[in-house]
């Protein structure tokens, strides 16, 4: 039995090859994944036209040490590196209305670069990372950062608690704007919820100071740009309204009358069906 969509960040694949393998019939019930859950609990839209226009699963997991670094993960490390000095010397051509040439702007291109550089290894250290890079004891993210530095695309990180701040130093670094919206989740829905929000490049020294524990769900993009502090309030509250399982199976098997006047809205609201033995409001 698991949570949410077993599929989805949930071994459900590997352990459907299992059993099917040693004759045992599976049947799998689709479940709301964490991501359009946690999503909806907070009023945020995972896509938006004006801010999102795709939205991306992303595991947090790091990988294991003994596991080789893929070449493909050492090629992304170089190519994040080549993009900021790509993305810093169009800067100053730009801001040199393009007459920028020669040998003396190309070495000031390269010291802009460098020091364009320097300021997001800042940013990355002031959020309690280091460059992926170069952060040999730190958990390895074998993601490809560099594609997954969209701005018009929402990123949704599941169990990424541990390495998050190699996660935000490694998309700033391949070029995701450091302060992007984020918002780190909690056992989000749950009566436990908690909800903690900050720009990419503080998220994982406010994370570490709030003591958030797994299950935590993170959101970056524009979209979360959108979460009010009334809608994070309403979010934790009617989260605690509705309580644990215990509640919810109360109401279900005994009624209403077996949970408060509050919590029995909250039920009802959070889309748990109203017992069979009792008119809908």
């Amino acid at each position: 039995l698991k949570g949410g969509a077993p599929t989805v960040f949930g071994r459900g694949g590997e352990e459907l090859e299992y059993l099917e393998q040693r004759g045992v019939p599976v049947h799998i019930v689709p479940g709301v994944t964490a991501a359009a859950g946690v999503a909806a609990a907070l009023g945020v839209p995972l896509t938006h036209r004006n801010y999102a226009d795709s939205v991306r699963f992303v595991t947090g997991h790091s990988r294991k040490d003994s596991e080789p670094i893929t070449s493909e993960a050492a090629a992304l490390k170089a190519t994040a590196a080549a993009s900021a000095a790509a993305a810093a010397t169009s800067s100053i051509a730009a801001s040199s209305g393009g007459s920028a040439v020669g040998e003396g702007a190309v070495d000031g291109a390269a010291k802009a670069s460098a020091t364009a550089r320097a300021e997001v290894r800042a940013m990355a250290r002031r959020a309690g990372a280091r460059p992926v890079e170069t952060d040999e004891s730190a958990p390895i993210l074998d993601l490809d950062f560099k594609m997954l530095a969209c701005e018009r695309t929402t990123l949704v990180v599941y169990m990424g608690l541990a390495t998050l701040p190699q996660l935000a130093a490694g998309l700033i670094e391949a070029g995701l704007p450091p302060n992007t919206p984020a918002v780190a989740v909690q056992e989000g829905t749950s009566a436990h919820q908690r909800v903690e929000r900050a720009p990419l490049w503080q998220l994982p020294e406010v994370v570490a100071a709030a003591q958030l524990r797994s299950p935590t769900l993170i959101l970056i993009g524009k979209v979360v740009s959108l979460l009010t502090d009334a809608r994070v309030a309403q979010s934790v509250a009617e989260a605690k309204a509705r309580g644990d399982g215990t509640a919810i199976y109360q109401f279900l098997t005994d009624g209403p009358s077996a949970v408060d006047p509050l919590r029995q809205a909250a039920l009802r609201r959070g889309a748990i069906v109203t017992p069979h033995n009792v008119k809908s409001p």
